[in-house]
């Protein structure tokens, strides 16, 4: 099992401003800032080791990004 489970980054996401309502947004949404952190170089030496996708799910936990809703 993946932690944080589906339903625990959700209601914490929601918790915020940002509404995600399906599996899809939430894909979508950390996917892009996944993508995002590579792009523009943020990652440490250590978060380069581990897979991008969890390091963005680590610092929406962390408070260091905020989703955008997904459109």
């Amino acid at each position: 099992m993946l932690h944080p489970s589906y339903e625990e980054l959700r209601d914490f996401i929601n918790k915020k401003e940002v509404k995600i309502t399906t599996r899809y947004e939430l894909v979508l949404a950390v996917s892009e800032l996944a993508r995002s952190l590579v792009e523009s170089g943020e990652l440490t030496e250590k978060e380069a080791d581990e897979r991008e996708v969890s390091v963005a799910i680590e610092k929406i936990l962390e408070e260091k990004f905020e989703l955008k809703s997904v459109e």
